[in-house]
């Protein structure tokens, strides 16, 4: 969830190209993957998808500056962790 109190001068929060190509290079490393060998993963004990501290941080640093609140990943279309720091 990206939150702003002010827009830009285009009325906008934030450059959702922007969003769209970092979530994309995220998804990419991770996409079809076994998580339990892809950075951050790798280091954790028990790494899954109901871990998006590893998610929100990757995005977070693809956008830095985004006013990136709370990351739900979804395991499918039924089961979902949202993460807010």
């Amino acid at each position: 969830m990206l939150e702003t109190a002010e827009l830009d001068g285009e009325g906008m929060a934030y450059d959702f190209v922007a969003v769209k190509r970092a979530l994309d290079e995220l998804a990419a490393r991770l996409d079809h993957r076994d998580v339990n060998t892809v950075p951050p993963f790798d280091a954790l004990s028990r790494p899954r998808s109901g871990s998006p501290p590893g998610f929100f941080a990757g995005l977070a640093e693809r956008l830095p500056g985004a006013p990136l609140t709370a990351l739900t990943v979804w395991e499918g279309p039924d089961c979902s962790a949202t993460y807010r720091p």
